[in-house]
């Protein structure tokens, strides 16, 4: 008699104590929070940026920056815009020739850039989620903008550091709240930047070789977007 009313007692008792699990398992799922989808609207990023020469191209031709960045976003995957910035160069030293004779002058593997130079450049971003903490693969293709490089003593003899740029990056952005959100990506840049220039006078006439080589450097961009 005991036994079966211990027996009864426990089949009572398992529901009870089998819903109570479920309750508490299903209290403890965590779902992974999602970014609230936002109609077509303009959005604007302001970011640092820094990039550090892989190659020894007469200098070191670091570059640092700040960039603003605007355009649309079109949903949650996809932004296209444009960005304009001030970019400051390590490689500014001044631009000396050598003189071999009354008619060559030259110089070889050591053309400085600008101290200052304006970044223009189209932008865009391709996110792969639709969460709060959104991974990104980010493109930039444009030009450094500059103005003409004086040989120091020479006037009439200078080139132009001005050059083209595309910058693919990685990085990761994170929604801080609707209006707001902070980013970080690394990646290249990779530039067709002034190594050599070779001048040659004669008869008061001069031409110019000028040598292009492509720089690649290490970039890493820490941002705001609102």
């Amino acid at each position: 008699m005991k036994n079966k009313i211990l027996l009864l007692t426990i089949g009572l008792l398992l529901p009870i104590v089998a819903s109570a699990q479920l309750i508490t398992s299903a209290q403890t799922i965590t779902v992974k929070e999602k970014k609230p989808e936002k109609p077509l609207h303009y959005e604007q990023s302001i970011e640092f940026t820094a990039a550090t020469d892989f190659q020894d191209k007469g200098g070191d031709r670091s570059v640092y920056g700040l960039e603003y960045i605007g355009g649309i976003r079109f949903n949650n995957l996809f932004f296209l815009g444009a960005g304009i910035g001030l970019n400051f160069h390590s490689f500014s030293d001044d631009f000396v020739l050598d003189t071999t004779s009354n008619w060559d002058r030259y110089i070889s593997y050591n053309c400085p850039e600008n101290l200052v130079s304006v970044p223009l450049y189209l932008h865009t971003r391709l996110y792969f989620t639709h969460t709060r903490c959104q991974p990104f693969f980010a493109l930039s293709v444009g030009g450094q903008i500059t103005g003409l490089k004086t040989a120091k003593g020479y006037d009439e003899i200078y080139y132009n550091p001005s050059c083209f740029m595309i910058t693919p990056q990685l990085g990761v952005n994170y929604q801080l709240n609707d209006k707001a959100s902070m980013y970080l990506t690394a990646g290249c840049l990779w530039r067709n930047i002034v190594t050599s220039v070779y001048y040659y006078t004669r008869n008061e006439e001069m031409d110019v070789v000028r040598k292009v080589s492509e720089g690649l450097a290490f970039k890493m961009s820490l941002g705001v977007t609102f």
